[in-house]
């Protein structure tokens, strides 16, 4: 008996580095096909630049593919919903294509949220996204906004969007919100401080 226990157990433990094995082949695999993808959005996201067409259905193809070997990493959904963030904004002309480029960013937050639920920026940027697609929903907008600032207070990255999130709506704003965001950028750290004042200057914002 004890016999037929121990060759079950190593049998379960056999199965089980068998499985943690393949998940890190599969997790390997990702890597090496988004290596380039990765590399060309980190460069797009720090320049601020929206990719061409092309670009931006093979960044979107790989990341796709990475995210079915990978589920439960949350990074390849994240960048999914960068993608089709900025193609969602970038299109606010036509709200039709706006809005299904939108909600496929706000499908792929709440994939990145399951996989990782305590990441400060996704919820931010998640209210983000909630704003632009129905600024009027203020309830849930500012339900995802406190989310945020819960799980990451100090996160520079969540300041910033819950910062430009406010200024997008500032003229709803009461008197005493905007001079508590106005403290608050005075005693930022300057870097932060002066990235918040050029945001403020893009949306025409004099009295910030």
């Amino acid at each position: 008996m004890k016999k037929s226990l121990l060759g079950l157990m190593l049998a379960s433990l056999g199965i089980s580095t068998l499985s943690s094995l393949w998940s890190c082949g599969f997790a390997g695999i990702s890597d090496v096909i988004t290596l380039s993808s990765r590399s060309s959005l980190a460069e797009l996201k720090s320049s601020g630049r929206i990719p061409n067409p092309m670009h931006w259905a093979e960044i979107q193809n790989d990341l796709q593919a990475a995210s079915i070997l990978s589920p439960s990493n949350p990074l390849y959904y994240e960048d999914q919903a960068y993608l089709y963030s900025v193609r969602g904004v970038a299109a606010r002309r036509f709200p039709e294509i706006a809005d299904l480029n939108l909600q496929q960013a706000e499908r792929f937050y709440y994939l990145s949220i399951k996989a990782r639920p305590m990441t400060s920026a996704t919820w931010a940027n998640l209210a983000l996204v909630s704003y632009y697609l129905d600024p009027g929903n203020s309830v849930s907008i500012n339900k995802l906004y406190n989310v945020a600032l819960s799980y990451g207070p100090s996160s520079q990255s969540t300041f910033i969007t819950l910062f430009y999130l406010d200024l997008l709506r500032w003229n709803t704003l009461s008197d005493s919100r905007r001079g508590m965001l106005k403290d608050m950028k005075d005693s930022s750290q300057k870097s932060v401080k002066e990235k918040l004042q050029l945001i403020a200057s893009q949306l025409s914002i004099d009295d910030f």
